[in-house]
Formats: structure tokens, sequence, C-alpha cells
């Protein structure tokens, strides 16, 4: 996955629910843009539990798939983007 498309999916407006999905299957929720942050390089992430304290941190280019809730797909429609592979390099801001 690049960070552009998870950013695209976290800064939507409105914000819809969506799901990340890892290379291993593991399937990870983020409900609102202030429980997952994106690390300066873009090579990580920390997606933060829903008691806001704890949090794991995801190695982006592992995150395979952005699967929007069914609830919020059926409220808006937000543009897809193709999962594509890490290529190794830190976005320039």
């Amino acid at each position: 996955m690049t960070v552009e498309a998870l950013r695209h999916y976290l800064e939507a407006t409105p914000f819809a629910a969506f799901r990340l999905i890892t290379a291993s299957g593991k399937k990870h929720s983020v409900p609102g843009p202030g429980f997952l942050q994106i690390s300066p390089s873009g090579k990580t992430c920390n997606l933060y539990a829903k008691d806001g304290e704890s949090f794991a941190t995801l190695d982006v280019g592992l995150i395979t798939e952005i699967i929007l809730d069914k609830r919020a797909a059926k409220r808006k429609k937000i543009d897809t983007i193709e999962p594509a592979t890490w290529d190794g390099e830190a976005n320039q801001v």
C-alpha cells in the first residue's frame, strides 16, 4: 500500500470508517481519523485502540487492502484506490 492511498481514506471529508487488511490477513478497524497516525517518513503508522491509549504499529508496506465499513459505504461514495506495493522510499512532504 502507498502512504498516499492511506491518506486518501484518512483525510476524506466527511470521514468514513474503514478497515486495514495486512499481508497476514489481519483486519484492523479505523473508526475515526484520530485513531490512525502516519509517521513522518510514511513507512509506518500507529493505530490506536478504542480506549485511545494502547496502539499497534503497522508497516504501511504490509497493508494490502483498505475496505470501507459497510455502513459508511452506504452513506457516501469514496473513490477506491487500487492497492500498490511500497517502493521502500520515504515520501517527501
